[in-house]
């Protein structure tokens, strides 16, 4: 008679088994305490949940200011046949919706649908061959996102509890990690303004545009946080770079600055914002192109803004119908791609109020 099963060598792949889900939330509570991107943060808690309870698809989404749901994060949802119609696709949105509402767990069989849809629009349901389980992620009494994961549908209905509250510690820590990002945003806007108002004062306490033109590159370049910061101030018809960041004496006959010189003179008689993210725009003017392209081949640059300064106030109080060019305009540069871009070029945009006065 072959001997039973060890109970012994049971318990121990159930502890071992306990450890590993452990540690996995240990993990991603580590990461929560951390000031990572969201894209990180919820990219490696959907890695390490859907690894955990061995499922082949998930995906977070959070809520907008405006109550609108955006994806953050999704591993092989492409697969599960979420995008084979558009009834398809709004099925799943009133799913998403629903479950919104009702701000609890939810496990959803495949091929199933949860009540009548409204006129014109599909029910809400799972029309995926797979088991849906969708958790909130809670941020006092509101939703503040969701973390769905799609489970093969052969797995023991016993199972289903388990998965869940497993989903909902995971959705725990995402609330955590939620609610330090929203304190460090609230905490750096503070800031941000207190560093603003000190540079304001400083740039205005000289009427000389060379001094302002140097308080703004050297302290604009720490509040903005990019690698350079130029300011170019045109004098009748040519433009004149009058500061860089980090440097006590423009070298005008350098190379590099007679092509930033170029390039803003170029674009102060376009009068628009430049902006090169790294890809080449065939669509600028072709002037404005060439002196880029010629001021690139110079600079190691993977974010470039040229920005004219223009005070719109002062033009409508002239009322004058014919427009001059901007008399003045900031360049910033990023040497490496920067992981939030449209946080620098919003800074930028505070920064350049300060040097309206001179141009």
């Amino acid at each position: 008679m072959p001997p039973g099963p060890d109970p012994q060598l049971n318990l121990q792949v159930v502890e071992q088994e306990r450890r590993r889900l452990g540690q996995r939330l240990d993990e991603v509570a580590r990461l929560a305490e951390a000031d990572v991107p969201p894209p990180v943060f919820y990219g490696e808690m959907l890695k390490r949940l859907l690894e955990s309870l061995a499922a082949p698809a998930g995906a977070v989404w959070t809520r907008t200011a405006q109550g609108n749901l955006q994806l953050q994060y999704q591993i092989k949802v492409q697969e599960i046949g979420l995008d084979q119609s558009e009834e398809t696709r709004q099925s799943h949105g009133e799913l998403l919706r629903l479950a919104v509402a009702q701000a609890k767990p939810m496990d959803v069989p495949p091929r199933s649908g949860l009540g009548e849809g409204e006129e014109g629009k599909a029910a809400a349901g799972n029309t995926t061959d797979f088991l849906l389980l969708v958790v909130p992620v809670m941020l006092g009494p509101q939703v503040a996102g969701l973390i769905e994961v799609w489970q093969q549908p052969n797995r023991p209905a016993a199972a289903i509890p388990g998965f869940k509250q497993y989903m909902v510690l995971m959705a725990e820590l995402a609330g955590r990690y939620a609610r330090a990002q929203m304190l460090r945003q609230m905490t750096g806007q503070e800031q941000l303004w207190t560093q603003l108002e000190t540079f304001a004062r400083q740039v205005h306490g000289s009427l000389n545009p060379v001094e302002t033109a140097f308080e703004v590159a050297n302290n604009g370049k720490r509040l903005i946080e990019c690698d350079r910061l130029s300011v170019a101030v045109r004098y009748a018809r040519r433009a004149s770079i009058e500061a860089v960041s980090g440097a006590d004496v423009v070298e005008k006959r350098s190379n590099a600055v007679r092509l930033m010189r170029r390039l803003a003179d170029r674009v102060l008689k376009w009068g628009e914002k430049l902006v090169f993210n790294g890809i080449r725009d065939d669509s600028l003017p072709p002037r404005v192109l060439t002196a880029l392209d010629a001021y690139l081949a110079e600079s190691p640059s993977k974010l470039l803004v040229v920005l004219p300064l223009k005070d719109e106030q002062r033009e409508r109080e002239k009322k004058s119908k014919v427009k001059k060019p901007p008399r003045a305009a900031l360049i910033m540069e990023c040497f490496e791609p920067p992981a939030e871009p449209q946080q620098h070029l919003a800074r930028l945009d505070v920064v350049a109020l300060s040097l309206i006065h001179i141009s």
